[in-house]
């Protein structure tokens, strides 16, 4: 019987053994789904996909002539980084060649490609579809889209703020917004109102170009002004009337103005008669002249 009983208790340990070591296997497995992957915390480890690697020391990898590090993603971020110092970058990449960039980025979708660091340019955006190659947005609004400054001449300008463009300059003879065109029928600067109409061209065919909207006059000007647009023409001895050519008329109406350059007793402009169709504008004298005599005349329309 004590014979009985020893072996009886002896199964039931060897039981009891197997069944623990079940139950701690089952719940090592619970645990380690329950937790996230251990992280690898050693410098000198080899770096375990799937997990978290860390250590204290850079990390460095090269891929001779191919790329060094290539991150695919089909549901996110192919490569991400992340800094937690002041004045650091998450992300941050260095060229040695002058012609590289120091950071760049494409899509394929729609072929946009940014690039930061370059040869020329500290920022580049290239686009070859009707969108926005380089895009800045503020959700504050005392804020500004985008940005810009040289730090050597202190000129700025800003987009996206509470005007759409705004520069500024400190330099003598130069422009706080500056547009140029390099075909003859382009503008360097347009500017429109969609509420009232008005639009004004800087650059053009003519120097300043505005047109008048539905609810706004075309110029609108408060004190001195300078009109370049006009001209002196000679009437001839023994005629009382000359012909301008080549005057250009806008759609609506001409206006003309003409005087004499010179003071002549009993001699004075008659009228000034614009030809639309034929470009042209005759002055008329009140009579004959003996002598030549300058009329200044200007056209607006």
């Amino acid at each position: 019987m004590a014979t009985e009983a020893t072996e009886a208790t002896g199964r039931l340990g060897r039981r009891a053994v197997i069944a623990a070591g079940i139950g701690g296997m089952v719940a090592a497995m619970a645990g380690a789904l329950g937790r996230p992957a251990a992280v690898m915390a050693a410098d000198g480890d080899p770096v375990k996909i799937g997990e978290m690697n860390a250590g204290t020391k850079t990390t460095f990898v090269s891929g001779g002539p191919g790329e060094g590090v290539h991150g695919v993603s089909a549901g996110a971020d192919g490569l991400v980084g992340e800094a937690s110092v002041a004045v650091k970058s998450g992300v941050y990449g260095f060229t040695s060649h002058a012609g590289g960039y120091g950071v760049a980025g494409r899509n394929k979708a729609t072929g946009a490609v940014a690039s930061l660091g370059g040869p020329l340019n500290a920022v580049r955006g290239d686009l070859n579809r009707a969108d926005v190659a380089v895009y800045g947005e503020n959700a504050h609004g005392g804020g500004q889209g985008v940005g810009g400054r040289n730090m050597a001449n202190g000129s700025k300008g800003f987009l996206g703020g509470f005007d759409g463009v705004w520069g500024e300059t400190t330099q003598s003879i130069r422009s706080g917004v500056y547009g140029r065109t390099l075909h003859e029928d382009g503008f360097g600067v347009v500017g429109h109102n969609d509420l009232r109409g008005t639009e004004g061209h800087l650059g053009g065919v003519a120097g300043v170009v505005a047109k008048p909207g539905l609810h706004g006059p075309a110029l609108s000007v408060e004190g001195p002004c300078v009109f370049r647009d006009a001209g002196v023409v000679m009437v001839a001895a023994g005629s009382s009337s000359v012909t301008v050519s080549g005057v250009g008329y806008e759609e609506i109406a001409p206006f003309v103005l003409a005087t004499l350059q010179k003071y002549r007793a009993g001699v004075y402009v008659a009228a000034a008669v614009p030809n639309k169709p034929a470009g042209t504008l005759t002055i008329y004298l009140n009579k004959k002249v003996t002598t030549a005599i300058a009329v200044g005349y200007w056209v607006a329309s």
